[in-house]
């Protein structure tokens, strides 16, 4: 399959797998960057059955999901060994492709404005188990002014911004926070400085997450009455203030052991009820 920014993925691995990126060298000579509108045309022609959607769910908390971010783009678009070398190598080129998807990326969000939700999902992985994959700085310095301008728009609809990153982002918290983050989803337990009395806390003032139970650990080798004391202990911890959506860090999969699974939906049912 070729995307839209002309990527070719084999769509029959799991995960997803980029075969060939468009963008060989760090260069936009002679590409055609797509125009935000080959985005936005979609969303117009579905608004009407999302609202209608929205409005028959008013008593729950509607989310509008916006798929992959800014740095996930980039690689997609230069291969991910490629695009972590202009970050060092050609900034320049960087910040010129930053620059264009954030400005899609802004007029997707504005193409949601009168959508009825309550928040927006944003997807961009910034970390592994170690830390910010690129480091704090580079991302600081080349991701972090193009997220404050996509959460500005946000935060401008009266919506609240919820952002899904893998693996240890700890280092950047107080960044995200300060650029308009709500919520941290996937909060991975296992990663560096992601403990969940950790993150409590230091920033459970000034954020929500969403997460904690550890899908690499314990809903991986725990049995069903250690998942059931975990999530009951999650809840107590951030009982407090309130500010957390308790779930596995990452969805349950399909060759999970059948009674862990169990465990975890019944544990969470239990606690929905009280």
């Amino acid at each position: 399959m070729k995307d839209a920014y002309g990527a070719l993925w084999r769509m029959d691995k799991r995960p997803w797998h980029l075969e060939k990126p468009p963008l060989k060298e760090p260069s936009l000579n002679g590409y055609v960057f797509p125009e935000a509108d080959v985005f936005t045309k979609q969303i117009h022609e579905n608004k009407a059955e999302a609202i209608k959607c929205y409005d028959a769910n008013d008593e729950q908390y509607r989310l509008i999901h916006m798929g992959w971010g800014i740095f996930e783009h980039t690689w997609r678009i230069r291969g991910f060994e490629n695009v972590l070398a202009d970050m060092i190598d050609d900034e320049d080129f960087y910040v010129e492709l930053t620059s264009l998807l954030t400005d899609n990326y802004i007029e997707m969000v504005r193409a949601c404005a009168d959508i009825p939700a309550d928040a927006f999902v944003f997807g961009d992985d910034w970390g592994d188990q170690r830390g910010i994959i690129f480091g704090p700085e580079r991302w600081r310095k080349l991701l972090k002014p193009c997220w404050e301008k996509i959460y500005s728009e946000v935060h401008r609809q009266g919506k609240k911004v919820v952002h899904h990153s893998c693996g240890s982002v700890a280092e950047i918290y107080d960044d995200m926070i300060e650029i308009g983050m709500d919520c941290h989803e996937s909060v991975q337990p296992e990663a560096a400085g992601m403990a969940p009395e950790i993150i409590k806390e230091k920033w459970g003032d000034r954020i929500s997450f969403w997460g904690c139970l550890g899908s690499q650990g314990i809903l991986n080798d725990g049995t069903p009455e250690e998942i059931n004391n975990e999530i009951k202990r999650l809840a107590e911890l951030f009982k407090k203030d309130g500010g957390y959506v308790l779930s596995p860090a990452k969805p349950l999969v399909y060759d999970m052991d059948i009674n862990r699974a169990v465990a975890v939906i019944e544990a969470l049912s239990e606690l929905g009820q009280k």
